[in-house]
């Protein structure tokens, strides 16, 4: 096993026992389970073989949960969130059948690429800042011998 092998399983062991032990949250048990695949795979995507950051894996039931799967280790792998997105609520003979058909490997769909938004769409037009007016700058203040207000202008 490499360094840098060994420096992203730590990464990934790190995360693993951050999101179990220390973030509570909505999340953590989803993110945990994540972890723990990515951990379980050695940190890449089942599918297409790629290594795979937690925040892009998601979890693929084998057998999806609408045809009846259950979220048991044995029906859960970490994936690309592209490949999970394809296969959808694909059965295991259909998933296996890409697998083969795609000689052991499925290359992840491309991102669709992020659109720059337009000059005028960046840069809002709007009337120009004008000086704020001295009145806006004075605050009052109590005067604490008196108890009443007086003015104070910067």
């Amino acid at each position: 096993m490499g360094e840098a092998s060994r420096t992203y399983d730590d990464a990934i062991l790190k995360m693993l026992l951050e999101l179990c032990f220390f973030a509570p949250s909505s999340t953590q048990p989803a993110m945990a389970n994540v972890a723990k695949l990515l951990l379980l795979q050695g940190g890449k995507c089942f599918y297409c073989g790629n290594r795979l950051a937690l925040e892009d894996a998601t979890i693929d039931h084998v057998l999806a949960k609408a045809l009846g799967g259950d979220n048991s280790e044995a029906n859960t792998v970490a994936c690309c969130h592209s490949i999970n997105q394809v296969f959808g609520h694909a059965t295991p003979k259909e998933k296996l059948t890409a697998i083969i058909n795609a000689g052991g490997r499925i290359d992840c769909p491309p991102k669709p690429a992020k659109k720059a938004l337009p000059v005028e769409a960046t840069i809002p037009t709007q009337e120009p800042i004008q000086p704020v007016p001295p009145a806006v700058l004075s605050v009052p203040q109590t005067d604490k011998t008196k108890n009443r207000p007086r003015e104070k202008t910067f």
